[in-house]
């Protein structure tokens, strides 16, 4: 079989003259069912899922608005925005699974799961509001970096921050994918010394029961009032 012919076949559409942008794509895949050699770098499941999936959970929104959700809804209206949170992400988490074993998943994202799962008009109105919050989202991000980075540096103006934080990541987002994924290797590094630091700022109050502890000799019968006291 030709590869022309292969190309035809994966079109489903044979009769139809491809666009050069598309007929690049099928041969791309061509390539790779031949080969068995991927045309361009694939990434893991911790690489390309693991990390990012963390380094958003483990985001802007915890460090900053955490707090601000405790305040003013309460400890228990905290836990129950968390848990509804956590349920949310369960059900999406066992919605993809589903999705992801019944068909061929490309490039898109979430956009690709919901156009070959519902059609393309459902996956087109979609489509767009989803693009728009990544948008957005990025916007967030960047606000929430000059956030921390101004009770850091007070001094330094924030429109700078904001510009400078845009051209940075629209500079890592022109150059490659690669270069995205060693940079939040390092934004994990970051956020897992941040949690280090913060564990060690605070497990000195749990450290008072060793205050009865210390004070056994100086008790009546240490056995039992060193449990009874302590616990």
């Amino acid at each position: 079989m030709t590869e022309r012919s292969e190309i035809a076949k994966l079109s489903d559409e044979p009769q139809v003259e491809l666009g050069p942008g598309a007929e690049e794509a099928i041969r791309e895949e061509v390539a790779e069912k031949t080969t068995g050699t991927p045309s361009r770098r694939l990434y893991e499941t911790f690489a390309g899922v693991f990390t990012p999936t963390l380094v958003t959970i483990l985001g802007v929104i915890m460090y900053l608005r955490e707090g601000w959700v405790f305040g003013n809804a309460s400890l228990l209206g905290a836990w129950a925005t968390i848990l509804s949170s956590y349920l949310i992400t369960a059900f999406t988490g066992l919605w993809l699974a589903s999705i992801k074993t019944n068909i061929c998943i490309g490039a898109g994202g979430a956009f690709s799961l919901i156009f070959q799962s519902l059609g393309l008009e459902v996956g087109g109105s979609i489509g767009i509001p989803l693009y728009l919050s990544q948008t957005l989202a990025v916007a967030m991000y960047i606000f929430g970096f000059r956030a921390g980075w101004l009770r850091i540096f007070p001094e330094h103006s924030a429109l700078i921050v904001d510009l400078v934080t845009f051209a940075a990541l629209l500079s890592i987002a022109l150059v490659s994918a690669g270069l995205a994924f060693k940079v939040q290797y390092v934004i994990l590094a970051v956020i897992v010394g941040s949690l280090i630091s913060a564990f060690a700022v605070f497990c000195p109050a749990a450290t008072g029961i060793m205050a009865g502890a210390n004070m056994s000799g100086e008790l009546e019968t240490p056995r039992s009032l060193s449990l009874s006291g302590s616990s």
